[in-house]
């Protein structure tokens, strides 16, 4: 017959294996299922990441690529144009006053030159008179500056010659006078007196543009004829020139494959270019809407010099767009930007070379990866253009209208609003290659984007395929499970029937011993742990008398034990063993408890004794211990009815009480500092030592919200106590 010991052990054997069996089959086995399809998910999007990172790779690749070429390109670029840069403004600086006045003084060198030798040549070939009338025919007929510039004569304040204007010959000029009021050709006598030649500038009207401009002339005494001799320019017409000048050289400058240059002025006006000459830019956009020339007339004023891109024709009479790249550069006193462009067109086209080889490695990749049984990766751009897809009947085709029959939606908007959620991953319902137009199959698609490519990379598969693993892995436990149940009821039974029997023949002795019968023995040998069992259980019962008989005394004297040490106890974790008063743990526990009942009116004083680091390093850890023990009976001797005093730490104390009046508590906190200067230490080695201690005292008020707040503050006015000379006390009552 078998024991209740038996039955209660083996049902609860059966009751562990079936709980530990329950917990797999309705704890672990979910877990492990919906483990098992996060780590299919994993799969799916590690697969996408794989794709993405040679993706982003290659992007970054392309974009190092491109920003070097680029910036060879501008080099190239910017080179080119200071060139051109540099001749305009060459002729730009031969156009300033000074470069005007060294031109003048070498073509007035010259024609000092001509006129000396020929007044020389004619000496005594002619009469003098002859000579006046060829010498002036050669001032009339002498021309510079490929026919602008010209000389005239003048004797003293009377016109002898004046090749443009001839009515001026023989008139008496000295009342002549320019817009400012200036008597000039009184000036030329004057300065030919006195220094026989020199500058002189005045404002004239400049017969060419038929306005007043600025006129600097050169005059020199020419003694033989007594003549007062000059030539010279207006500032305008040289600056006319020599921007006519530059005008002309830029618009015919070329180099590489026809490229040429180009001049704006500030409203992007075109006034130098070989086909678009005269032509108002200020509006013109490219096919992107991006403005042409009035960005580079911004950056050029702006900076003084920078580069534009934008999209324009390279050939004519095609409508192939190519992106160019422009440096101008400014000409500030003309109010000019010149500048030149270059085409990248060889930089995006080894771009797209680059780009058609990724995708041609990614084709070859994605035909290797699969998602669960049937998932695969494909990609597209955000204009709906399938770019990579394992059916090649989708490959290369627009799917922005493709109908996502599941939400009556487009499955491209569906994507897209996806990825801009922040989820990445898209579920819906969709048809099988081997059931095609029946949309009835969850799918779902992990979403991720490349920036560079304007790609969206997906990683799709079947919610079945992905599940499968996992029902599978959970048909398996349930098997293993029951097989594991009824293995391990089977063996418990036989084993627990061997087990228990020596158990059944104590508790059988056991009751026995009960019933007051002590001369029972077990009689059981065995060399295992029951066997040990048993042969204490009689040995037990030889000595059971004299531990009855003992047995109260040992109980009593433990019990007096006990509570002797309890009380040890107690004071160790409640005061401070070196000076007798509460230590930290003890005094904030107190303090909450004042704080939490009545806060109102509770003081803080924070204390700590003066320069006990010094004490320390002076007289010895010991003798520090001293004055320690002697500041805490000192304040303890003076302590207010109900006061908490407590030790924080080191040499630092802290009360919590109250004071019926505010001069209560100034008059006691000084009470005590003073008993404290008062004392006389004697340290271990027999030295006198005095101390001091600074005190911080704080009220709680109506902001004050705990007690932590309330010592902070006093532990503030105990350092600003420090901090202003030691051995006081600062209130804030």
């Amino acid at each position: 017959m078998f024991s209740k010991i038996y039955f209660k052990a083996l049902v609860l054997i059966t009751l562990i294996v079936a709980v530990y069996t329950g917990v797999i089959l309705f704890f672990v086995s979910p877990k492990i299922e919906e483990r098992t399809i996060h780590l299919e998910e994993k799969t799916g999007k590690a697969h996408l990441q794989e794709i993405s990172t040679v993706v982003e790779s290659t992007a970054r690749e392309l974009k190092s690529y491109k920003e070097n070429s680029i910036a060879v390109h501008k080099e190239e670029l910017k080179n080119i144009t200071d060139v051109a840069f540099t001749l305009v403004e060459k002729l730009y600086a031969s156009a300033q006053p000074e470069a005007v006045k060294e031109h003048i003084l070498s073509e007035v060198k010259t024609f000092r030159e001509n006129l000396s030798s020929f007044y020389h040549q004619s000496q005594q070939e002619i009469t003098s008179q002859d000579k006046q009338n060829f010498i002036r025919e050669f001032v009339r007929l002498y021309r510079y500056d490929g026919g602008t510039g010209y000389f005239f004569i003048n004797r003293n304040t009377k016109c002898v010659l004046h090749p443009i204007q001839p009515t001026l010959e023989g008139q008496d000029l000295v009342d002549l006078k320019d817009t400012d009021g200036k008597y000039f050709i009184r000036e030329f006598v004057k300065l030919c007196k006195t220094r026989n030649e020199g500058f002189i500038s005045y404002k004239w009207l400049n017969p060419t543009s038929r306005k007043i401009e600025d006129k600097l002339t050169y005059i020199f005494y020419f003694a033989p004829l007594d003549w007062i001799i000059g030539t010279g320019v207006y500032f305008d017409e040289i600056t006319r020139q020599k921007q006519k000048e530059a005008l002309e050289y830029v618009a015919n400058l070329r180099y590489g494959e026809d490229e040429y240059f180009f001049i704006s002025n500030y409203d992007s006006v075109l006034i130098s270019h070989p086909s678009l000459q005269g032509r108002d830019m200020s509006e013109v956009r490219d096919p992107e809407g991006i403005l042409i020339v009035p960005p580079m007339v911004q950056i050029a004023r702006k900076q003084g010099q920078g580069f534009h891109s934008y999209s324009w024709n390279k050939l004519k009479g095609t409508d192939q767009l190519y992106k160019k790249l422009t440096f101008s550069k400014h000409i500030p006193d003309w109010e000019w930007i010149i500048g030149s462009g270059l085409y990248l067109d060889s930089v995006e086209l080894e771009v797209e070379t680059k780009k058609v080889e990724l995708i041609r490695n990614l084709r070859k990749q994605l035909t290797t990866t699969k998602i669960a049984d049937t998932g695969y990766i494909y990609i597209f751009d955000s204009k709906g253009n399938m770019i990579l897809h394992p059916n090649s009947n989708i490959e290369g085709k627009n799917f922005l209208k493709l109908e996502n029959p599941g939400k009556g939606s487009f499955i491209f908007d569906d994507l897209l609003d996806a990825y801009r959620s922040g989820e990445n991953v898209l579920y819906y319902a969709w048809d099988r290659p081997s059931d095609k137009g029946n949309y009835i199959y969850d799918k779902v698609s992990w979403i991720d984007y490349n920036k560079d490519f304007d790609w969206y990379i997906c990683s799709s598969a079947y919610i079945a395929e992905i599940n499968s693993t996992a029902n599978k892995l959970k048909q398996y436990l349930w098997i293993i499970s029951f097989i594991l149940l009824s293995l391990v009821f089977f063996i418990s039974a036989y084993f627990l029937k061997k087990l228990l029997n020596p158990i059944e023949t104590l508790s059988r002795k056991a009751l026995q011993v009960k019933n007051g019968d002590l001369s029972v023995r077990s009689h059981i040998r065995a060399d295992d742990e029951i066997g040990t069992l048993a042969q204490t259980f009689d040995g037990m019962l030889d000595t059971i008398e004299d531990n009855i008989k003992t047995l109260d005394k040992k109980v009593n004297e433990r019990t007096e034990d006990l509570q002797e040490m309890i009380k040890k106890l107690d004071f160790l974790a409640s005061y401070d063993p070196m000076t007798g008063i509460y230590n930290r743990r003890k005094f904030f526990e107190l303090a909450e408890a004042k704080f939490s009942k009545s806060p109102a009116g509770l003081c803080a004083v924070m204390m700590d004794i003066d320069k006990f680091k010094k004490i320390n390093d002076t007289y010895g850890h010991p003798s520090g211990d001293t004055v320690i023990k002697a500041v805490a009976g000192a304040i303890s001797e003076h302590l207010e009815k109900g006061a908490i005093f407590g030790r924080l730490g080191g040499e630092e104390f802290a009360i919590i009480c109250r004071y019926p009046v505010h001069k209560d508590i100034e008059k006691h906190l000084e009470l005590i500092r003073k008993k404290v200067e008062q004392l006389v230490i004697t340290a271990e080695r027999g030295d006198l030592i005095r101390c001091t201690i600074s005190i911080g005292v704080v009220k709680a008020g109506e902001t004050v919200r705990n007690l932590d707040e309330l010592l902070n503050r006093a532990d503030e006015l105990l350092y600003k106590a420090k901090g202003s000379g030691r051995n006081k006390t600062i209130f804030r009552i």
